[in-house]
Formats: C-alpha cells, sequence, structure tokens
C-alpha cells in the first residue's frame, strides 16, 4: 500500500498561501490522503500585550528572517491593528544579536534615549545577548522555565506568560 502525505502545511492561519479548506481541496485532488495543517500559534496574551503597548508606547516587532514571509506571518496573526512599526532582519541589513540591527530598531522607535527601550524575546542568543549588548533592558519570554545557562548574564527580566510582561510596563515610564 502506498500513502501520500502531507505532513507540514501552512494555511492562511498562519504564513500559508492558502485558506484550510482550500488546502484539503489541493490535497485531496493531488491524491494526497493523509493532510497535517502546522500552522503557528499565537502565544496566549499576545494580543493583549500588543494592544497595551501600543496604547501606551511604540511597538516595534523586532524579527530576523526573508522580510516577506515575516511580513505574511505578522498578517497572518491579527496583531498588525497593534503594530506602530516592523523591522525584519532582511530589510535592516544584519540580524539580531548584530548591534546594527539594534540600532536600525532604535532610529525605528523615535525613543529619545537606550533607557525608554526594552525588547522581550525567547531567544537568549539572539533577543536577549543583542539587547544587553546594545544597552537596553531585556526581558526574557521563558513559558517552560528553563534554566539560565552559566555563561549567559542575567536578562533584565524574565517572564512565563506575556501578562507578566503587562505588569512589568506599568512599572515603566513608556
Amino acid at each position: 500500500m502506498t500513502v501520500l502525505a502531507d505532513l507540514h502545511t501552512h494555511s492562511t492561519a498562519s504564513d500559508g498561501q492558502y485558506a484550510p479548506a482550500a488546502l484539503v481541496e489541493k490535497a485531496a485532488a493531488a491524491g494526497i490522503q493523509v493532510l497535517a495543517v502546522t500552522d503557528h500559534d499565537t502565544i496566549d496574551g499576545a494580543e493583549e500585550l500588543c494592544r497595551f503597548i501600543h496604547e501606551n508606547g511604540v511597538l516595534i516587532i523586532a524579527t530576523n528572517g526573508v522580510s516577506a514571509t515575516q511580513h505574511r506571518r505578522i498578517a497572518a496573526s491579527g496583531l498588525e491593528p497593534w503594530l506602530d512599526k516592523v523591522v525584519v532582519s532582511d530589510d535592516a541589513g544584519a540580524e539580531k544579536p548584530d548591534p546594527r540591527y539594534f540600532e536600525r530598531a532604535f532610529a525605528v522607535s523615535g525613543a529619545g534615549d537606550k533607557s525608554e527601550c526594552v525588547i522581550i524575546g525567547d531567544s537568549l542568543t539572539s533577543d536577549i545577548k543583542g539587547g544587553q549588548q546594545f544597552g537596553i533592558d531585556t526581558c526574557w519570554f521563558n513559558p517552560k522555565g528553563k534554566a539560565l545557562p552559566e555563561d549567559m548574564p542575567a536578562p533584565t527580566y524574565t517572564v512565563s506568560g506575556l501578562s507578566e510582561f503587562i505588569d512589568i510596563l506599568n512599572g515603566k515610564d513608556l
């Protein structure tokens, strides 16, 4: 018995080209018998956090990757109404943690001083290390409670859920 399977497809619910129903139709027409739609999930609290930052400060999505792909993903996330700017490494000419990337994001932010900025991210090497090297506050999004490696300087803040970051921001002058 031969089974045709596609075990990794994305719909328009994340960064795919077709709606879920259209994916199923296309798979059936191609003779695919097993189809797995593996859309990226939006993290719990992301919309609330984005709305809060947008209403109280400037929200910049700072991401590494190919510009067209990242913009498609952002559009599919449903978070665009609360985003003030997007800085993609492909457009910035450097990737996080390169200081040139952070210079670009800082320039786009319109902030007058680095003390007005904080980066939240899940990557210790790209987000946290890059932010630390640039001289801004950092917040490690650590939902799985991983241990901080001994060779890594502690981030300014660590949260396991995005709603915790709102509490931190309430104490900062946005």
